[in-house]
């Protein structure tokens, strides 16, 4: 002990000397080797045991065994530790040991400026203030047998290495270490351990630092390199191991910086990298192990921007990839490139930006290590399970993949995210070429940022799975060649911002809430509820909706369930079908989102304003809303005139079930052949310009349940072959209705009214229907006396209630038999048959009045089998009946009837009534027959009835009179041509059957009333007659009397209510041009008066030649005072049964040849002072 050995003087010092042959060399403690400043070498043929070696020069120590500490370790056992004694302190120390170098618990204390060591076993070396790593020579000079001195030389070794499975341990206690690749070698190596060797470097007070080349490897053993500031590997600087070897990096207070050229490689390890500063990564790979980096800081790409853009190399190949930076992980311009299994990473402010090249799945990942101790023995370093990718302060997640599906779950955790990004951190999940998955509950979400998931391929978002975000944040979600799949219970969730979901082929739709954004769907197929078939559930909430799809929008059988404001889409052959929850208005809709990019950074991606909802390849449209209103607009994109459109054969169907359905201005709903329904529980409106359009066989059918139907005037129902079928509540407001060949059917609660206002205070004439058969219902009335409804049908029936019918026709139609059936459309598009069965006739009820006109054509009144009842046209009560042929004739098959109201049949051309045709009323109801130019042709069995109401009945041409009845009114027959008896004559003889019961009958025809061998049959109190040649034919049943009749009737008017047309006071019989008057009565008197319409002198006078009968068959004839009977030159028989009484000034008069006959069968002929029967040259 205290046996040194010294040299002394100049700078570069004496050398020692010291070589054993086969024997060790062994110091004891306390003693020391001591060159000053020159070299000190001890060679042992076994081990070296040293105690202090000191020079500031070289130091090297070979042997052939073990170099070992001199000094025993410090404590008592189990807790010994190593001693603090330096045992060589040199400028450059060179160790060879054919063993080892230090022990596991006894380290060689060195104080070294460059070290170089090479063992077959381990090497235990701890450094007191730092060292480099490098190439050291040693040369002493040998002091021979003589005194003189040979140089000794130890060739330049570089490295620590070691072989036989020796670990390196080289510590420093405070400094840094320096390794470097010597020139010795220049193998790319600092630090070698062998075969399962481990290599603990530890810089406990300072840095780490491998220049280039200066790799640290072991062959599969663990490496620790741990810094209490910082690591640094140099270009080409690796940490390299194998197998189940791991590396384990810690810079405690500094960084970790690598190199772009700089590995970390194992195999089945892991790699454990912290700093407490940022770790810049160059290259990590492990091929079945797991990788964990923890920065305090930052994680930064190595790799420079190549032309301005990031770099493709890739930082990190491992199985499992576990992130955590306090600040980010990436950058905006240059992510971290990974190619990685799992991953979960967590980072601050600085964000998360990850570009993977071939698919991974976020999810958990642990890492564990082998921490190499100073030992060489291993402690396991544990990172526990982290899942998620997740960031805090406003950092942003940008994780893309250049190749591969990522995949996102839900760690273990079990927090149901995947993805979260604080604040207003954007989210990127992008698989440039593969598919996104986030499996249950993988929520992708940011506080307030803007999100967007997208794929080359598909999304898909399993239950529970959503994407959210708040404030005015977009989610922007892309399946550029796939399909955008969504679960029951997966969400897309935003606030203020919008939604863009885009799919090459199918969007399966399942929750998508924003409360003021819009959202836009655009699916290359189809848009399909997630929910199964009948379901109720709320697939979409927002503000505007915007869809488009290549195929179909829901299905028949699923339809999309949406809460939104504004609507527009567009789709194929597959249709649309929406039901909406609380009512929307269809129009423009755009949608903008942020897309955000591989900085984070966002640009805007826009759906332009897209308006309506259209579809092509015949696809359907179904929109439906369980409350509230639905508003149609045409909107601003295409400006065309319409709101909903299906393209060729498919149906539409338009129904709010708790609300109203408005057309606005302009905003068609149209089909091209298919069938339309328009259905509300309230009201449907159609504004100006709006229309529902068809053609072909497609059929229109619109319905307010508990509302009205409006139409503008402008507004138009149009199918060509199909059926019209409206039906309203309340009232049906009619603009324009229009099927060429098809029925129409209007059903009003309350009342059918004309759009149409008045023109100069005067009814339109636009036409309202045009359709092939017409059938009308209301509760209270069919147009209006002011306004009545314009149509052009075919054929017509018509029911009304106190407000009656009022209806211009323009070309002639026939009241019979209609039914209407059309199509309604149904929730899945199919349609089931709505049938209006044939209802016939036109009836009113409650006092109803009925008014019919037809400005050009004929009107035919039929009775329709539906009620088969023998009348064509009924009002009831008081209700008035105007039957108008402007410019055409009248045909009635079966009866006219009011209650006790007036009737009117007018006609420019001619009245028939056929058999059994009847023109009816009673009290003092009036019937009023016009055939301006034409004929009025009643049949044997028609009849003309009321009661004390007035008859009159005017023809251009003939009156063929049927039965023509009213008890005490009076009737008027008024011809242009001639009165004719419709009954024809019974056995060659004339017919008894009485045409006219009346009170006063007054009758005047152009020509000729009855004929010689066919009379007119009468019952009558008083009658007048004027006529022509064709002379006065008349039969009496019961006595009258010739004197003054005047008849009033009320002519209905197109308001049903009634002015006075009155024949003025006739008197007399009179005839023109040579007409015969034959006045006979087969039972009770006639009695003759000189009336006082002209108070001629005269009862009966017939012109020229015509001939006079005045007979009283089973009565008595009596002339009363000044009532002549006479003829021009005619003949004239005065005949009765009973007597013949002349009064005062009563005269039978004729003159040339005519004679006078006077008989009184069973009676007296009386004739007062003032009586003459004169005639010049015949007899009497």
């Amino acid at each position: 002990a205290g046996a040194d050995v010294r040299t002394a003087g100049s700078a570069a010092g004496g050398s020692i000397d010291v070589q054993s042959g086969t024997a060790a060399v062994t110091m004891t403690a306390g003693s020391s080797l001591n060159a000053s400043a020159g070299t000190v070498r001890v060679q042992a043929g076994a081990n070296a045991v040293l105690a202090v070696l000191s020079t500031t020069g070289a130091a090297s120590v070979l042997a052939q065994g073990s170099i070992l500490d001199a000094d025993a370790l410090t404590g008592s056992a189990p807790n010994q530790a190593n001693d603090a004694v330096l045992n060589i302190g040199a400028g450059t120390l060179r160790l060879v040991a054919g063993n080892g170098i230090g022990d596991a618990v006894n380290h060689l204390e060195i104080a070294v400026g460059t070290l170089a060591a090479s063992a077959g076993g381990s090497i235990y070396l701890l450094e007191s203030d730092g060292l480099a790593v490098g190439d050291v020579a040693a040369s002493v000079n040998r002091v021979g047998s003589d005194a003189s001195t040979a140089v000794v030389s130890d060739a330049s070794l570089s490295d620590v290495v070691t072989t036989a499975n020796g670990n390196v341990v080289l510590r420093s206690t405070t400094g840094d270490i320096v390794l470097n690749d010597g020139t010795a070698s220049a193998d790319g190596i600092a630090i070698g351990a062998n075969g399962t060797g481990n290599v603990l470097i530890q810089a406990i007070a300072g840095n780490v630092v491998a220049n280039a080349g200066a790799d640290i490897r072991s062959g599969t053993g663990s490496l620790s390199v741990l810094a209490g500031g910082s690591v640094t590997l140099a270009a080409g600087a690796d940490l390299l191991t194998s197998a189940a070897g791991s590396i384990d990096v810690l810079a405690t207070t500094g960084s970790v910086s690598m190199s772009t050229t700089s590995n970390l490689t194992t195999q089945t390890g892991s790699v454990r990298v912290q700093a407490g500063a940022d770790i810049t990564v160059g290259r990590i790979t492990t091929t079945t192990g797991n990788v964990s980096l923890t920065a305090g800081g930052s994680l930064i790409d190595a790799d420079g921007l190549v032309a301005g853009a990031d770099d493709t190399a890739v930082n990190v190949v491992t199985a499992g990839l576990r992130l955590s930076a306090g600040n980010g992980v990436g950058s905006g311009t240059n992510a971290i490139e990974t190619t990685v299994t799992t991953l979960s990473a967590r980072a601050g402010a600085g964000g998360v930006f990850l570009t993977e090249t071939d698919g991974l799945t976020v999810g958990d990942v642990a890492v564990g290590i082998n921490r190499v101790g100073s030992n060489a023995l291993t402690t396991a370093v544990n990172d526990a399970a982290q899942s998620d990718i997740a960031t805090s302060a406003n950092g942003s997640i940008v994780l893309r993949s250049t190749a591969g599906d990522l995949v996102l779950n839900d760690g273990t955790v079990a927090d149901g995210i995947a993805i979260s990004a604080n604040g207003t951190g954007n989210v990127l999940v992008q698989a440039i070429a593969g598919n996104v998955t986030a499996n249950a509950n993988a929520d992708i979400r940011s506080g307030t940022g803007s999100v967007s998931v997208l794929a080359s391929g598909s999304v898909t978002l399993a239950a529970g799975a959503d994407v959210l975000t708040s404030a005015a944040s977009s989610i922007d979600v892309l399946a550029a060649a796939g399909a955008v799949a969504m679960s029951t219970t997966s969400n897309l969730t935003t606030q203020t911002g919008s939604v863009r979901v885009q799919a090459a082929t199918d969007i399966t739709v399942g929750r998508i809430t924003t409360t003021t954004g819009n959202t836009s769907l655009t699916a290359g197929g189809r848009v399909v509820d997630a929910d199964a078939s009948g379901d109720t559930t709320v697939n979409v909430v927002t503000n505007g909706l915007w869809l488009s799809a290549g195929n179909g929008i829901g299905a028949g059988n699923n339809a999309i369930e949406t809460t939104v404001t504004t609507l527009s889409a567009r789709s194929g052959a597959g249709g649309v079908f929406l039901t909406e929850t609380d009512g929307l208005a269809v129009g423009d809709v755009a949608v903008s989102v942020n897309r955000v990019g591989g900085n984070a950074l966002t640009t805007a991606v826009s759906d332009a304003t897209q308006s309506d909802l259209v579809t092509s390849a015949n696809g359907n449209v179904v929109l439906r809303s369980l409350t509230g209103d639905v508003v149609l607009n045409d909107g601003t994109a295409a400006a065309d005139g319409i709101a909903i459109s299906a393209s060729g054969t498919g149906n539409v169907l338009v129904q709010a079930l708790g609300g109203n359905v408005i057309a606005n201005a302009d905003a068609d709903i149209r089909s091209g052949t298919g069938s339309v329904s328009v259905l509300a529980s309230g009201s449907v409106t159609l504004s100006a310009g709006a229309d529902v359009l068809t053609s072909a066989a497609g059929s229109i059918d619109v319905m307010a349940t508990a509302g009205s139907v409006s139409m503008s005037t402008t507004s138009n129902l149009t199918t060509q072959t199909g059926n019209v079928r409206v039906q309203a509540g309340t009232d049906i407001t009619l603009g324009r209705i229009t099927t060429t060949t098809g029925n129409t059917s209007l059903t009003a609660g309350g009342s059918l009214i004309d759009a149409d206002g008045l023109v100069a205070g005067a009814d339109d004439t636009a036409v309202n229907v045009v359709t092939n058969g017409l059938r009308l219902n209301a509760g209270n009335g069919v147009g209006s006396g002011a306004n009545a409804l314009e149509v052009t049908v075919t054929t017509l029936s018509a029911r009304a209630g106190a407000g009656g019918v009022f209806l211009t026709e323009t070309d002639g139609l026939t009241v019979g038999d209609v039914a209407a059936s059309i199509n309604r459309v149904g929730g899945d598009a199919l349609t089931t048959a709505v049938s209006d069965a044939a209802q016939s006739d036109i009836a009113t009820t409650a006092n109803g009045s009925i008014v019919l006109r037809s400005t050009a054509g004929d009107i035919v009144l039929n009775d329709g089998a539906a009620s088969a009842d023998g009348n064509a046209i009924v009002a009831n009560g008081t209700g008035n009946v105007l039957v108008q042929t402007i410019a055409g004739n009248v045909l009635a098959n079966m009866d006219v009837r009011s209650g006790t109201g007036s009737v009117s049949v007018l006609a420019s051309g001619s009245v028939t009534l056929a058999a059994n045709a009847d023109v009816l009323t009673s009290a003092a109801g009036s019937i009023d027959v016009l055939a301006a130019a034409g004929a009025v042709v009643m049949s044997t069995t028609s009849n003309l009835t009321t009661q004390t109401g007035s008859v009159r009945v005017q023809a251009g041409t003939d009156i063929t009179v049927g039965r023509i009845t009213t008890t005490t009114g009076s009737t008027s027959l008024t011809a242009g041509g001639s009165l004719i008896d419709a009954d024809a004559l019974v056995a060659g003889a004339d017919d008894t059957a009485v045409n006219v019961v009346t009170n006063g009958l007054r009758l005047s025809a152009g020509n000729g009333i009855g004929a010689g061998s066919n009379a007119i049959e009468t019952t009558v109190t008083t009658l007048s007659a004027r006529t022509g040649a064709g002379g006065v034919f008349l039969t009496e049943t019961d006595g009258l009397a010739v004197g003054d009749v005047a008849v009033s009737i009320n002519r209905v008017g197109g308001d049903a209510l009634t002015t006075a047309v009155s024949d003025a006071n006739q008197s007399d019989i009179v005839t023109s041009a040579n007409g015969n008057v034959v006045l006979r009565s087969t039972t009770g008197d006639v009695v003759l008066n000189d009336g006082t319409a002209s108070a001629d002198g005269n009862a009966i006078t017939a012109n020229g030649t015509g001939n006079v009968l005045v007979q009283a068959i089973g009565g008595n004839v009596l002339a009363n005072a000044n009532a002549d009977i006479r003829s021009g030159t005619g003949s004239i028989s005065v005949l009765a049964s009973g007597s013949v009484t002349l009064s005062a000034g009563a005269d039978v008069l004729t003159s040339a040849a005519g004679s006078i006959d006077v008989l009184a069968t069973t009676g007296a002929v009386v004739m007062s002072t003032t009586s003459n029967l004169t005639t010049p040259t015949d007899n009497v």
